[in-house]
């Protein structure tokens, strides 16, 4: 039920059947007066407040792929100078 004022209301109610009303208990209901919402003062924005951050070190690239890229480059000298040395060996036999 929703109620819609304040105060007392009293609530009876007749039921008739075949001609009979049969009326039931009356019923009091009190609803108190809604209370008034105090306004409030907003507070005054607080300004914010610098944070100290750590100084990012300089990026430094990691050191990826120099020995690779080098081993690679004399692995492949030796295996080329492998191929010119049986090929050359190859040669001489016929």
């Amino acid at each position: 039920m929703k109620r819609i004022a304040s105060g007392v209301v009293e609530n009876t109610v007749l039921h008739t059947v075949n001609g009979y009303t049969i009326s039931s208990n009356t019923v009091k209901t009190t609803t108190p007066e809604p209370e008034q919402p105090t306004p409030t003062q907003p507070t005054p924005p607080q300004p914010p407040i610098p944070t100290q951050e750590p100084p990012v070190p300089a990026s430094v690239l990691p050191n990826t792929g120099e020995s690779q890229s080098l081993l690679a480059l004399v692995g492949g000298g030796l295996l080329l100078g492998l191929a010119y040395g049986l090929s050359k060996l190859k040669m001489e036999d016929n």
